[in-house]
């Protein structure tokens, strides 16, 4: 419950750190008196080896050179990222029945953003702790920078939509005029990716319940939003291609300014290092001006060579596998579908972005992933108990 809270009211404390890492890093010990209870053929056990691979790589980094600051940091986010799944997955074990007291406080947490994003007009956090981030684009409570802002409501867009599906009409109404507050709050974030995630989500969302024609006005209705928003609100600066982000001349910039300021060391350097990579956190060996390689997979490829990148796909794939075949019939179509539409945003977005190291982008997933996998196993523990 305090993950949750945390996540979407807390603020940046110093350095990156937020609150939800400090909580869940108070989660190690119990995390570690507990690990004989779960079983590791799953994803959250795939990406456990690639936590150790991290680490092995951690060191390596440091023997070549890299500030022991970067390397650590970029670790302890990893060991947090898992640290949430299992979590998750304990409180699914010994609350089977709170699920509803969990979709309240989500959906309270949703309102309190939303009510600050309008009566604050984006302009601002909530919270001063830890300094401003410099970024575009609206604010959330506790979050300033574009992408995790952006990918958070996309999240928050899902979860309304999902959470609508077998509400009344006046509900389901309610709920669908909530939906596309967010939707154009994720506009108004500047941020494309998330753009392109909530496009791709409401696709899916609807292509899976394709039955039901209240999705397929869901996603007319988007459409018409987020080609309204642009195209009339934004007119004169779309056709004068102006620095706006979502024109054709602002993706091209963006596009080129990460071939030419990063990917280009980055492809350089993974030619001489193919298998193993420089370490985690090496990017700042070739170029000193960002911690970013703004691109996920260029990063793991960077770090760990092509050993590190396939340990990560194992893991993507193994989760896949989990949300499309194995959690069928334990797992409840809605929180499945949320779990691929998060994964989808991710592994589209990890193109431009480093989302897999971003914990406010990242979190949702794992949080999901790991109460997933504690609900398959209760039901396989009252199957046979019953049996």
């Amino acid at each position: 419950m305090l993950l949750v809270i945390s996540y979407f009211l807390g603020p940046r404390l110093f350095s990156g750190v937020r609150i939800d890492d400090l909580l869940l890093l108070l989660y190690l010990l119990p995390f570690l008196l507990k690990i004989n209870l779960f079983k590791f053929n799953n994803p959250l056990g795939a990406y456990l080896i690639f936590l150790l691979m991290s680490l092995l790589l951690l060191v390596y980094g440091l023997l070549n050179g890299v500030e022991s600051e970067i390397g650590i940091i970029f670790f302890v986010k990893y060991l947090t990222y898992s640290l949430a799944g299992f979590a998750s997955y304990h409180y699914a074990r010994l609350y089977p029945c709170d699920n509803d007291v969990l979709v309240k406080l989500i959906l309270l947490m949703i309102g309190l953003n939303t009510v600050w994003l309008i009566v604050a007009e984006g302009d601002t956090t909530f919270w001063k702790v830890g300094g401003d981030v410099n970024s575009y684009g609206v604010k959330l409570i506790g979050e300033a920078a574009a992408l995790q802002v952006g990918m958070m409501l996309v999240f928050s867009s899902i979860f309304i939509l999902l959470v609508s599906k077998n509400k009344n009409f006046l509900k389901k109404s309610l709920y669908l005029l909530w939906f596309f507050i967010l939707s154009y709050f994720t506009y108004e974030s500047q941020s494309r990716v998330s753009l392109l995630g909530l496009l791709l989500s409401s696709l899916m969302i609807i292509i899976y319940f394709f039955r039901s024609y209240y999705y397929l006005n869901v996603s007319i209705l988007l459409g018409a939003l987020i080609v309204g928003g642009v195209y009339i609100e934004e007119l004169q600066e779309l056709l004068e291609f102006s620095s706006n982000r979502f024109t054709l001349s602002g993706l091209q910039s963006g596009f080129w300014v990460r071939i030419d300021y990063i990917w280009g060391d980055v492809l350089n350097s993974i030619e001489q290092h193919t298998l193993l990579g420089t370490g985690v956190g090496s990017l700042e060996l070739i170029n000193s001006d960002t911690v970013e390689v703004h691109n996920y997979y260029l990063k793991l490829l960077l770090e760990g060579g092509v050993v590190y990148l396939l340990l990560f796909v194992f893991f993507i794939i193994s989760s896949i596998l989990f949300f499309c075949v194995s959690s069928k019939g334990s797992v409840k179509p809605e929180l499945r579908v949320a779990s691929l539409c998060i994964l989808l945003c991710l592994i589209t977005s990890s193109f431009v972005q480093d989302s897999f190291a971003s914990t406010k982008v990242i979190l949702p997933f794992f949080m999901v992933l790991g109460f997933a996998l504690g609900t398959r196993d209760n039901l396989k523990n009252e199957n046979i108990n019953t049996g």
